[in-house]
C-alpha cells in the first residue's frame, strides 16, 4: 500500500483546498468508421471555503475537511461497507451498506482508516491508463489522425491484446498494421502520410511495446490497468461510488449523498466544437434547493411540474441530447458501483 499523504504529498502539498473551480474538457472518439468526435466539459468543483462563495457542503475537496473514517474489507479498498462521518462540530454520523451491512462485533474488531488523499488519487506517479484514454488523447493530440477510418477501434483492439513479452508486444502491432493495410489499401494509397504517422506513432515511439507496458500493465501476467483502478474518478471503477453509492444509509434511512453536482456541474455533450444552448444552463453555479436533495440522483427522474418551471413543459429522458433531460453524457452509460435506489 501507499505511504499516508502526511508523509508523502502533504510535504510539498497543502491539504487545504485554495484553487478556484475549473474547466474540464476532454474529447472522445467513436469506434465507427469516421472516429466520430466528441467532447465532454465540465466544471470540477475543486475550491474549498477560502474560495466558495455558498455555504453548501460541497466540492470535491471537502473530504480534506471533514473527518472521515472507513471500513473497507479487502486489499484495494473497493468494498467499503462502513463508514463514519465527524463534522466540524464534533457531531458523529455513521453510515452503512445497507445491502452488506457489518455486525456489531465486526465493526469493534474492524480497522478504522482515516481517509486521505491517496484513497482517491491512489495512481498519483504510478498511472495505469486504459488503452481507450491513450488512443484518445492521441487523436486529440494529432499524433494518430481521426481521417483514418476506424482507426481508434483498431488501435484500441491492438492495445488490448494479450502478451507478456515485448517481442510479442511488437508482433502484435506489425500484424495489426499489415492487416489494416490490407483492409483498407485505398486508404493507405490516398493518405500514405497519416497511415505513417500513426505508424511512427505507435511503432517508432513505442508507444505499446514500451508505453503501454509502464502505463496500462505490469511484466507479470495478468496484472493490468484493469489491476490497479483509479478511484479519483468512477468511469472505470466504482470510484467515489464506493461510498456515494445510494446504498450507505445512517439509521434514520438517510443516505451518503449521491448527487453528481457535488463535485462537477452536468457533463456536457459538445458535438462540432459548439455548446448546445439547451444545456447552458448546466454550467450556471445556481441551481434550486431540490437539487442539493440527498436522493437527488433517484428523485430527479421522477420529473414533475417543478422541473417544467426551470426546464419547460416538453421533459423526455432520453440520451439522444436533443434536449436538457437527454444527456448522453448521463444516461448513455452504466457508472460502476452506483445503485439507483428506489
Amino acid at each position: 500500500s501507499l505511504s499516508p499523504s502526511k508523509k508523502s504529498c502533504e510535504s510539498c502539498h497543502s491539504p487545504e483546498p485554495h484553487q478556484h473551480d475549473s474547466v474540464w474538457v476532454r474529447k472522445h472518439y467513436g469506434f465507427d468508421e469516421a472516429n466520430t468526435e466528441v467532447a465532454v466539459g465540465l466544471i470540477l468543483r475543486t475550491a474549498g471555503a477560502a474560495v466558495r462563495a455558498d455555504t453548501e457542503a460541497q466540492g470535491v475537496h471537502w473530504h480534506t475537511q471533514n473527518q472521515v473514517r472507513f471500513v473497507t474489507t479487502d486489499p484495494l479498498r473497493e468494498s467499503v461497507p462502513w463508514v463514519e462521518v465527524t463534522a466540524p462540530d464534533g457531531t458523529v454520523t455513521i453510515y452503512q451498506d445497507s445491502d452488506n451491512p457489518l455486525s456489531p462485533a465486526e465493526i469493534e474488531q474492524a480497522d478504522k482508516h482515516t481517509m486521505d488523499c491517496i484513497d482517491c488519487h491512489n495512481r498519483i506517479g504510478h498511472p495505469f491508463h486504459n488503452p481507450e484514454e491513450l488512443i484518445d488523447r492521441a487523436l486529440t493530440d494529432g499524433d494518430i489522425n481521426h481521417e483514418l477510418p476506424f482507426v481508434k477501434a483498431r488501435a484500441v483492439e491492438m492495445l488490448q491484446q494479450e502478451f507478456t513479452t515485448e517481442a510479442e508486444a511488437r508482433q502484435i502491432v506489425e500484424q495489426a498494421w499489415k492487416r489494416y493495410e490490407q483492409d483498407f489499401p485505398e486508404v493507405i494509397a490516398h493518405y500514405p502520410e497519416f497511415f505513417e504517422q500513426a505508424k511512427d506513432y505507435l511503432n517508432e515511439r513505442q508507444i505499446f511495446a514500451l508505453t503501454l507496458l509502464v502505463n496500462t500493465r505490469f511484466r507479470d501476467p495478468d496484472v493490468t490497468w484493469r489491476s490497479f483502478a483509479d478511484y479519483s474518478g468512477h468511469n472505470n471503477s466504482p470510484g467515489c461510488f464506493r461510498c456515494h453509492s445510494g446504498r450507505h444509509k445512517d439509521d434514520a434511512g438517510k443516505q451518503i449523498r449521491v448527487n453528481c453536482t457535488l463535485c462537477h456541474s452536468i457533463p456536457v455533450i459538445i458535438h462540432e466544437g459548439e455548446i448546445p444552448e439547451h444545456i447552458v444552463p448546466t454550467l450556471i453555479e445556481w441551481k434550486p434547493r431540490s437539487h442539493n436533495r440527498q436522493d437527488f440522483i433517484t428523485w430527479h427522474q421522477r420529473g414533475g411540474r417543478s422541473c417544467e418551471n426551470c426546464h419547460g413543459e416538453d421533459i423526455e429522458y432520453g440520451k439522444d441530447d436533443s434536449n436538457f433531460c437527454a444527456n448522453s453524457g448521463c444516461h448513455d452509460r452504466e457508472w460502476p458501483g452506483l445503485v439507483l435506489a428506489k
